[in-house]
């Protein structure tokens, strides 16, 4: 049973081939595991998309340099939260005392990612889509969009 993504925090470093007999639940509904092959930069590597029903709630990797175990983990529904209610959906306001706003980073696929204060394995990836000076301008925390929200949460080796 998955309570919080703390919780699927612990499948990092779990025997990638093992993944597909364990039995996962969020909010007491079970997930179903569909195989799934990412690419990218001329590699290809494993993943399984964990859905509850026909939402996807986790995509769970391994990765090119290691495909024995789990390398990151990204929580796409809301359905699951952090420990302290943070999930996919929360607003940079509600996120704000959990990050480490001088640790973001801006991809050139207009995102940002801010570190968890308390767990560095952990980002928080909101998209720029509707925010396109993000892209551009330095970032302030004072003048930093209140709304704009979690689009998935990262879970990754170190």
């Amino acid at each position: 049973m998955l309570l919080s993504i703390e919780d699927a925090q612990q499948l990092k470093g779990y025997a990638f081939d093992e993944l597909g007999k364990l039995e996962l639940f969020v909010n007491g509904q079970p997930l179903l595991a569909k195989d799934s092959i990412l690419e990218g930069e001329g590699e290809t590597w494993s993943a399984l998309v964990y859905l509850q029903g026909s939402t996807p709630v986790l995509t769970i990797e391994n990765s090119w340099a290691n495909r024995k175990e789990v390398s990151s983990i990204m929580v796409t529904s809301s359905a699951l939260k952090t420990q302290r209610g943070v999930g996919v959906g929360s607003s940079y306001e509600n996120l704000a005392n959990f990050i480490a706003f001088d640790s973001w980073v801006r991809f050139p696929d207009g995102v940002i990612a801010f570190k968890d204060k308390r767990n560095s394995q952990m980002a928080y990836i909101m998209n720029t889509n509707d925010y396109e000076e993000l892209l551009y301008a330095p970032l302030d925390k004072a003048s930093f969009p209140k709304e704009m929200e979690v689009a998935y949460i990262a879970i990754y080796m170190q």
